[in-house]
């Protein structure tokens, strides 16, 4: 009986993710589903968590990938915050049920539409995970970006691309981004939600706030939010 109730919630995990991504900002393409066999992105070290050494490497370096940066965001917040949660893109979403997870770089069209990832910043991105409100995207999307390049250009591109966002389903209230050694955490949503979130995301080893502000409905600019200098 068990197993039979666990089968069926995977399969509403998967309908629930499928749905999210057509209420970010438009409908999902057959295109990504074409992908659905491809590896998950991954670096290979095999650290997963913080290494507290001292040397003087940057604190991004201490995490085996974006998904372990994601993992000690999510850790730091209190059992009280939490919600449900899906995580990764859709390919291996059931897997990630509750937790974040790895975003397949290879389903294209669905990292555009659920992270907001532009064409001119896609060939920076090394490898990235997500955490999605399980109910609406748009109350709370989570993403961390190992970049290779600029990671302030970074945030720029991607906090305009929020800005340009045609929203369904709800309309999120703020965007921000969090620079933790060479990955990027993202985040737009609820503004509650979101400061619940910067309260787990900044107490991430070595985390610094890059920009932070209100969303500007098809604004672009960093929509008139505080952009922290580096």
């Amino acid at each position: 009986m068990n197993k039979t109730k666990r089968i069926i919630a995977l399969i509403l995990a998967a309908t629930a993710t499928l749905t999210l991504a057509a209420c970010s900002n438009g409908e999902p393409t057959d295109s990504d589903r074409n992908s659905n066999n491809s590896t998950s992105n991954t670096t290979a070290d095999n650290s997963s968590s913080p290494a507290n050494n001292g040397d003087s490497e940057p604190a991004g370096s201490a995490y085996a990938d974006a998904v372990a940066v994601l993992d000690a965001v999510w850790a730091a917040y209190p059992e009280s915050d939490k919600f449900p949660l899906m995580g990764g893109s859709t390919d291996v979403a059931i897997e990630y049920d509750g937790k974040p997870g790895p975003f397949t770089l290879t389903m294209t069209n669905e990292i555009k539409n659920s992270l907001k990832v532009t064409d001119s910043i896609l060939p920076q991105i090394k490898n990235a995970a997500s955490m999605i409100h399980m109910m609406n995207a748009n109350t709370f999307t989570c993403a961390a970006f190992e970049v290779d390049g600029d990671i302030n250009a970074f945030s720029t591109a991607l906090v305009d691309s929020v800005n340009s966002t045609q929203w369904m389903c709800g309309i999120p209230e703020t965007v921000m981004t969090i620079k933790v050694g060479n990955y990027l955490i993202m985040a737009f949503g609820n503004g509650e939600v979101m400061e619940k979130f910067k309260t787990a995301a900044t107490s991430v080893d070595g985390a610094s706030i890059v920009h932070e502000g209100p969303i500007s409905f098809g604004g672009g600019d960093n929509g008139g939010g505080i952009v922290i200098p580096s």
